[in-house]
């Protein structure tokens, strides 16, 4: 009933790899202000093929991480964000230095209906981060905005997604 947070970084070419058997749904379950998976300042992961349902705030977070793969994954119901890739330091009056998070991938997944509750982010919410790639995936029946990239982002691209059936379009 609470997040899962991971502190342990894999090693460049040989990075950790969290995968779900097939058919494996992780029903959250935790009310958190993080992910539900949470990773925190980590680097060389490779996040693939889970379901995760019904998660409190985000489903996956990652928060000042680098050269991250989020691909395959299933996220149904987030209460905000069903992936964000944010800041592990907002500093002072918010303002922080960035980027924070460099070399992330998001990939070939597929988010239907975040937003559900607080509706205050978007369904895919990349923050501060240097060199991303955020493609092939499918989001529908989300609550406000599909995919954001936001202040501090550089040097990537977005394409190949699909964003149908958005309730409450800003």
């Amino acid at each position: 009933s609470s997040a899962v947070k991971f502190q342990k970084s894999g090693a460049p070419g040989a990075p950790i790899t969290l995968a779900a058997e097939p058919g494996t749904i992780l029903n959250v379950t935790a009310s958190v202000e993080e992910g539900a998976l949470d990773f925190f300042k980590v680097h060389d992961w490779v996040i693939g093929g889970l379901r995760l349902n019904e998660s409190g705030r985000y489903g996956i977070a990652l928060h000042g991480c680098t050269n991250i793969t989020i691909q395959n994954c299933h996220v149904y119901r987030a209460e905000a964000s069903a992936i964000i890739v944010n800041v592990a330091n907002w500093g002072t009056n918010d303002v922080y230095p960035v980027p924070q998070n460099w070399n992330i991938k998001i990939l070939n997944n597929k988010i239907d209906e975040a937003n559900w509750s607080s509706g205050d982010n978007e369904a895919i919410s990349l923050w501060a981060t240097d060199g991303f790639e955020i493609a092939g995936n499918a989001l529908a029946d989300c609550s406000r905005e599909g995919i954001d990239v936001k202040t501090g982002a550089r040097n990537g691209s977005v394409h190949h997604n699909t964003v149908v059936g958005q309730i409450n379009k800003w």
